[in-house]
């Protein structure tokens, strides 16, 4: 009988045969290293707070004067302030205040500053609860004069209660005649065209304080 044959004659007759045992490698307890989940690391939360204010600087543009704006220098520069309460995160309301300064040359007199005084009430939006970024929107109404201001904002938590970001604004109230400063000859005192528009943009630097806003 052949050889390879033999196995299967083997097992006919009922004999077990072993097979060939395969090795199996059980590695050692020191080999055994447990897996660990390593959860995902949530994003770091900034609480909105129940008050800010803001100041801001501003490059700014006339937009619009009540009358011809002869001798006015059509850019110039802007600063003021914001205070708002955060009734929520996502809404606040509150006071703006803008100054804007131009250069005014009269026909016939020294150079002098023309100004424009924005004073209003103020409500904001704002599109996030949470995270660093804080952007927004503002309308506002002004108190001083027949207008109204608009703008848009994108403020950045850098600690905090601490923002800044870019700031871009645009207001218009009607005044027939502005401020003007400055020495200069001739018989009567000057008043500067009344500058009604400004466009602004620059930087706003916000601190936030007080309980979170809920």
């Amino acid at each position: 009988m052949r050889t390879g044959l033999l196995p299967a004659a083997l097992l006919v007759l009922g004999v077990a045969v072993p097979a060939r045992a395969t090795r199996l490698v059980i590695p050692g307890a020191a080999q055994l290293r447990p897996v660990v989940a390593h959860p995902e690391r949530e994003p770091r939360v900034f609480p909105r707070r129940s008050a800010e204010l803001s100041l801001h600087g501003a490059g700014a543009r006339v937009a619009h004067c009540d009358e011809p704006c002869g001798g006015v220098a059509r850019w110039g520069y802007a600063a003021g302030t914001t205070a708002l309460v955060r009734l929520a995160p996502s809404f606040a309301w509150g006071l703006v205040v803008d100054y804007a300064r131009f250069r005014w040359q009269p026909e016939g007199r020294s150079a002098r500053g023309a100004d424009a005084m924005f004073l209003g009430l103020a409500a904001r939006p704002y599109f996030t609860e949470r995270s660093r970024l804080d952007p927004w929107l503002e309308l506002s109404v002004s108190i001083n004069a027949i207008g109204f201001g608009a703008g848009a904002g994108l403020d950045v938590f850098v600690l905090d209660q601490l923002k800044v970001g870019p700031r871009a604004y645009f207001t218009f109230a009607a005044q027939s005649r502005g401020r003007s400063s400055g020495a200069g000859i001739g018989p009567e005192p000057l008043s500067s065209p009344g500058i009604a528009g400004v466009a602004q943009l620059g930087i706003a630097t916000t601190l936030a304080f007080g309980a979170p806003s809920r």
